[in-house]
């Protein structure tokens, strides 16, 4: 299990997130009054999957109406793996080349990805 409080930084602001769901394969934390909300899981089935989920909302409003609605936006980390062949410090070298590639160059890469690229 984590431990509570977590923490992230969201552009310069960094959120204190209390735990409010916990079961026996997930837990989330949230900073409801700043509309963050981090879930992290773990299934087993023929392939083991960790899955972390950091959501944002906020209120919007629409250009066209000028109606204001609640969204969001969430990125999910998805580590997925076979049962066997890989030790927990490859895999991790894998996770952390893949958040290397995102942050290198003041996070060019993500920049690209969220702005359509491929």
């Amino acid at each position: 299990m984590l431990t509570e409080p977590q923490s992230v930084t969201i552009g310069a602001n960094t959120r204190t997130l209390v735990k409010t769901e916990s079961d026996k394969t997930r837990s989330v934390f949230t900073d409801r009054a700043n509309g963050v909300r981090l879930e992290v899981s773990q299934s087993n089935g023929n392939r083991l999957r960790s899955l972390e989920k950091l959501t944002l909302t906020k209120v919007v409003t629409n250009p066209l109406s000028g109606i204001l609605t609640e969204d969001s936006v969430t990125v999910h980390v998805v580590i997925d793996r076979p049962r066997v062949g890989f030790t927990d410090a490859e895999i991790k070298d894998v996770a952390v080349a893949n958040f290397g590639w995102h942050t290198a160059t003041t996070n060019a890469n993500t920049t690209k990805v969220v702005a359509g690229e491929f």
